[in-house]
Parts: structure tokens; C-alpha cells; sequence
């Protein structure tokens, strides 16, 4: 059976017919995000989080690539967003550790008025890396 067979049988309804899609490709999705955030245990976690958006979002599966291709690239996007998001809570926990709480910062980064391009550059990231 072909994953457009199986695809077509989960949108008709056989929903259990998913696992057959999840065994065949929790590796490829397993070592993606593996490859990314370089953590066992936060790969497993993304893993599970493909597969439910890839099952929620089956329905526009329009079947012009490979279903793998679909999924790599659902894998790859959810890693991508994870290590952004990962990367947000280590600046701000650095900005808190030497600026105190998330409003003091903020408030110094709103009234501290840059002097020259190099500081106005600075401050507009330190505004983004907040938000």
C-alpha cells in the first residue's frame, strides 16, 4: 500500500491507519530533529509534535512531492522554530540575570536614548529579541 493509499484511507476515515505512516517515518522525522537541536530527549518531543501537525494538516497534503518530503519539511520547520524559541529564553534569561525583570529591561530599552547608528542598531535588536 502507497502512503497516497494510506493518506486517502485516514481522510476517509480510517484514522488508525496513521501508524502505519508514523512507524515508517519516525526515524527520518527522529534524526531531523535530531540534526537540529542535538538533544535526545527534545528530539523525541518534536517527533510527536510533527507527526500530530502533520495528521492535523493531512488534509492539505496535495500529494505533488513525496509524503517524506511533506513530513521532512514539517520536521525541519518545528525544529527551526524550537531552536528560535530556545534561543529567545536565553537571551531574555541573560538580559534578566544582569538587567533584573523583563519590564526593567524593556523600560531601559524604550528610554535609553541611542546616541549614534551603531547604538540605534543595537537597541532595535535588543527590542526584537524581547518580543
Amino acid at each position: 500500500m502507497t502512503d497516497i493509499e494510506i493518506i486517502q484511507l485516514i481522510l476517509q476515515g480510517e484514522k488508525e491507519k496513521y501508524r502505519l505512516l508514523m512507524e515508517k517515518y519516525q526515524p527520518l522525522v527522529f534524526r531531523t530533529c535530531l540534526g537540529f537541536v542535538h538533544n535526545k530527549n527534545d528530539a523525541d518531543d518534536l517527533t510527536q509534535e510533527v507527526f500530530i501537525q502533520a495528521y492535523q494538516s493531512l488534509s492539505s497534503f496535495k500529494g505533488k512531492a513525496a509524503f517524506s518530503t511533506w513530513l521532512y519539511r514539517i520536521a525541519v520547520n518545528a525544529s527551526l522554530n524550537r531552536m528560535r524559541k530556545s534561543k529567545k529564553k536565553s537571551i531574555l534569561q541573560y538580559f534578566k540575570s544582569i538587567h533584573g525583570t523583563e519590564k526593567e529591561i524593556q523600560d531601559q530599552l524604550i528610554y535609553e536614548t541611542p546616541e549614534n547608528p551603531e547604538e540605534i542598531l543595537i537597541s532595535k535588536e535588543h527590542s526584537d529579541w524581547l518580543r
